[in-house]
């Protein structure tokens, strides 16, 4: 099995009706049946989001991101095997939008306003990296 970790960003439709809640229960659930780990953040507006696991089980995952109405605007950022899993403690680690994390995103982007898009892949593993000891809720 390739060990396989994907980041994307997505805008969160403004006609959905789902909440955080339910697509991180949901997405904790699949994760754990089908062995992906990751962490998430959301900032009510943006998603920016990692998903570690083998290359099939987070191709099929990613896809069904891509079908699922909630997210709109999806760019995948980054796409590579990996020796390790750096997400590993979580189904979906999740990172609640606060004002003080604004001094950490500056730090990987142009500006401490919250633009996924605007990212690398290696800055938005950095600033996952980083917001991981932030995780809210497993």
């Amino acid at each position: 099995m390739q060990l396989t970790r994907l980041i994307y960003c997505s805008k969160l439709c403004p006609l959905s009706t789902g909440s955080i809640e339910k697509i991180l229960e949901s997405s904790r659930r699949y994760n754990t049946s089908n062995a992906i780990t990751g962490i998430l953040l959301f900032n009510g507006t943006f998603f920016l989001q990692c998903l570690e696991g083998g290359r099939i089980a987070v191709n099929e995952t990613y896809c069904r991101i891509l079908h699922d109405d909630r997210h709109i605007e999806s760019v995948l950022l980054s796409y590579e095997t990996i020796d390790r899993r750096e997400f590993g403690d979580w189904a979906m680690g999740y990172v609640a939008w606060t004002k003080d994390l604004r001094p950490i995103i500056r730090a990987y982007s142009i500006t401490d306003e919250f633009s996924p898009y605007q990212l690398s892949g290696s800055s938005a593993l950095g600033l996952l990296r980083e917001l991981s000891t932030k995780v809210a809720s497993c």
